[in-house]
């Protein structure tokens, strides 16, 4: 009887080992791109990730549909993005409060694939305040040594605690509300 126990409990742990999801590493390529666009009552507006992404390695667990991101810590230099406007670019800067806070903060959490459509879960950090997202991506494309997400999210500035910049006394203003627009290329090397 005890030997009948002893192997049945050897038989459950190898199954249980055998049966977790693989663990792979996957770089950013630097063919992505991030964006923030926005909009004043006189104007729009676009800035763009002007540097290569951090090359830190993610690594992702891929269960049933849905897949798992660790070591997922994507960063953004807010000093490196570029508004093609001087004084835009600095008020952007301003208003994500460099100075204080120099990154930009994106942890990718989840991805939820079904036939229709791809959800990406993930926490983002702007001037020291951290919100959680779920994106409904306009394009998914996963294979075996590639992943392709692109999408948008609309947010407000003021989630963030952050006050969106005024110009010429007031006359000039940004609105609260503002896109991000991004195109992850990720590589399993």
């Amino acid at each position: 009887m005890k030997k009948n126990i002893w192997l049945t409990l050897l038989y459950l742990q190898t199954v249980a080992l055998y049966a977790q999801p693989s663990t792979e590493m996957w770089t950013i390529n630097d063919e992505s791109q991030l964006s923030i666009n926005g909009t004043s009552n006189v104007n729009v507006f676009e800035c763009s990730y002007d540097q290569n992404f951090d090359k830190s390695r993610i690594s992702l667990v891929d269960s049933s549909g849905v897949i798992l991101f660790r070591q997922n810590l994507i960063l953004f230099e807010v000093k490196s993005f570029n508004c093609n406007n001087t004084r835009i670019t600095s008020d952007l800067r301003k208003t994500l409060k460099e100075p204080s806070y120099p990154l930009l903060k994106m942890n990718l959490v989840k991805l939820y694939q079904t036939e229709k459509e791809c959800t990406l879960e993930l926490l983002l950090t702007i001037a020291g305040e951290k919100k959680s997202k779920h994106i409904h991506l306009k394009s998914c494309n996963i294979s075996e040594n590639k992943i392709n997400l692109e999408g948008n999210y609309k947010m407000n500035l003021s989630d963030f605690g952050l006050v969106p910049p005024t110009a010429l006394w007031g006359m000039v203003k940004v609105n609260d509300e503002i896109t991000i627009d991004f195109s992850f290329y990720l590589e399993n090397k």
